[in-house]
């Protein structure tokens, strides 16, 4: 069981850490009224999920102000259906197992607009070419570089992103969108970074593979700047 609280309307305040970052996304996403955890953690064959776990229904509690300004709970459990059903989940009552002094009272899920952003279904152009480079067309690079004697080495996927990067940044700073100030102090704020400024740009400079790429501006002592491709270094 998840235990957090929302602070404010817009705001939800973790309070038990033990599980993945991903986990205590998919209990915030799956919380509120109209929304289910089904949708990312569901049972199959291979990954059956436990009815119970020490005697506790699989189950999310939130605690939010409602409209009379009075701090409630709700307790969100998984309750299958049958195979009809079998991920269904729903605002259960009050009881001892769950922590709770008195037992009979259901709380409703707090009613919020939910927007979840998953990086990982939306891979950059860099990571697309990256982790998932054609192997034929990276063999022509090869034979074409071996050819020409441009490489004391084999030739890598590395080479072809550095030669594409000359007519990327160029792209970038001619069509690239700007962040604004808003979207630049969000991404200072997760990142933990000191950004001046950014520039995002949706191409498929990279042999076909169409995503985004994005290049800050900083003030960092030793470069002016970064995309996406290395921001996790610095």
């Amino acid at each position: 069981m998840l235990n957090y609280r929302l602070i404010s309307q817009s705001q939800f305040c973790l309070v038990e850490m033990e599980q993945t970052k991903s986990s205590i996304l998919h209990a915030l996403y799956g919380s509120p009224s109209g929304q289910t955890i089904a949708d990312f953690w569901f049972e199959t064959e291979l990954d059956a999920i436990p009815s119970e776990r020490n005697g506790r229904k699989q189950s999310v509690v939130h605690r939010y102000r409602d409209d009379s300004g009075t701090i409630v709970e709700c307790i969100k459990a998984r309750a299958p259906r049958g195979p009809k059903d079998p991920d269904y989940w729903e605002a259960v009552k009050h009881s001892q197992v769950y922590g709770f002094p008195d037992s009979g009272t259901r709380i409703s899920p707090i009613k919020l607009k939910v927007i979840h952003l998953d990086f990982r279904g939306e891979l950059p152009a860099f990571d697309k070419y990256f982790y998932f480079p054609d192997p034929k067309h990276l063999a022509e690079r090869a034979r074409s570089a071996k050819e020409r004697g441009r490489l004391r080495r084999e030739y890598r996927k590395q080479d072809y992103l550095r030669q594409r990067s000359v007519p990327l940044k160029k792209e970038i700073e001619q069509n690239g969108i700007p962040l604004t100030n808003d979207e630049l102090e969000v991404l200072k704020y997760i990142l933990e970074r000191n950004y001046i400024s950014g520039k995002v740009l949706k191409h498929s400079l990279f042999h076909g593979h169409e995503g985004w790429t994005i290049l800050f501006e900083t003030n960092h002592n030793h470069f002016n700047g970064y995309s996406d491709a290395f921001c996790w270094q610095w």
